[in-house]
Formats: structure tokens, sequence, C-alpha cells
């Protein structure tokens, strides 16, 4: 399955459950919830979890790590807002230097194309690792 970006997000959990071959009932137990809870997710009449819960979804998804980041900016775009994904605050809290890092670029008026080679940087960095 290829997600989109603009996929609903109730729409995304229900066919990759169906792809991992897990009833409603069966990935609802393995993150925590009912089965009430998850027709709701799936079917888009409750809002997009948050915290726990879609962290569990996420996880019992089996996605590649770029795919979660995809689920996480989806979530994040569908709660409305200029919400921050998820993921993010629970890295940064992990890792004190991101907060003086974005406090640095703050300081610098850091422009995108700043942040674009950043990226790249660490995107090589990445493959590196993935390699070794």
């Amino acid at each position: 399955m290829k997600i989109e970006r603009d996929m609903p997000f109730g729409k995304l959990v229900q066919e990759r459950r169906v792809e991992l071959g897990l009833s409603m009932r069966k990935f609802g137990e393995k993150i925590g919830i009912g089965i009430a809870y998850q027709s709701d997710i799936e079917y888009g009449t409750r809002a997009v979890p948050e915290n726990e819960v879609l962290d569990k979804i996420i996880a019992n998804l089996r996605l590649t790590p770029d795919e979660e980041c995809l689920v996480y900016d989806m979530a994040a775009e569908q709660r409305g807002g200029r919400a921050i994904p998820q993921d993010i605050p629970n890295y940064i809290r992990e890792n004190p230097h991101v907060v003086c890092a974005l406090r640095s670029a703050k300081g610098a008026g850091a422009e995108e194309a700043d942040w674009q080679r950043f990226t790249e940087e660490m995107n090589r960095k990445k493959a590196e690792k993935d390699e070794g």
C-alpha cells in the first residue's frame, strides 16, 4: 500500500490493518482500545488519536521509518491548525541538545536553505548508518 499524504488517517489505518491480515478486534487488542473506538478511528467519526494510542497504532502498522514520519505528519495535519507531529516533542525531550540547536538557529535567523543543508547532511549520515 502506498501512503498518500492527503489520505484520511482512519482510511490509512484500515487499509494497512487489512493488508496485515488483522481483524478490527485483533488490532484494537494489540493497541489497547475497544472495537468501537477502533471503528470510530477508521471511519473518521473521531479525531485522530494522540499520545500513547497514536504511538501504538503507528508501531503496530509495521511501517518503514520514513512511512512512520509521514503518518505522524499526517496525524498532526489532520488534527488541524499548526500541530507539531507527536514524535518531535518526544525527540526534543529526550535530546536536550536539540533545544540548544533550535535556539541557535532562531538566533542566527536560519532560513529555509540553512535547514535544507542540515537536512541533507542528516540524510547522508542516516544513509551511512543504514549501510554500516
